[in-house]
């Protein structure tokens, strides 16, 4: 019996793809019109999931409930340029106005 999960290396479920944006036929994504993201026990490592907080507006607020602080962004320049941006992670420092560690 396989769990509902998906394991590393495996084709992640259309629906995923569909919802995120990240699919050639996507409809409507939910992350341009999402009010609070949620972000709950994930170390933000592993590609595309360590992307997603990304994707939301910019005035979105970003909630991250963990353990320990995790999706910072990056200040390496080399990093910052093969993620994509150094503006992509959560900001936890005291100019921060929109992402919360819990």
């Amino acid at each position: 019996v396989k769990p509902d999960i998906v394991f590393f290396g495996e084709q992640l479920p259309q629906r995923f793809l569909d919802l995120t944006g990240l699919s050639q036929k996507c409809g409507d994504p939910d992350f341009p019109v999402c009010d609070l993201l949620i972000v709950m026990g994930t170390s933000l490592v592993v590609r595309p999931f360590c992307n997603l907080v990304s994707f939301v507006n910019d005035d979105c607020p970003r909630l991250l409930v963990n353990r320990a602080r995790a999706g910072e962004c990056r200040h390496n320049p080399i990093a910052a340029l093969l993620s994509g941006g150094a503006d992509k992670g959560f900001k936890f420092d005291a100019g921060n106005y929109r992402d919360a560690l819990c």
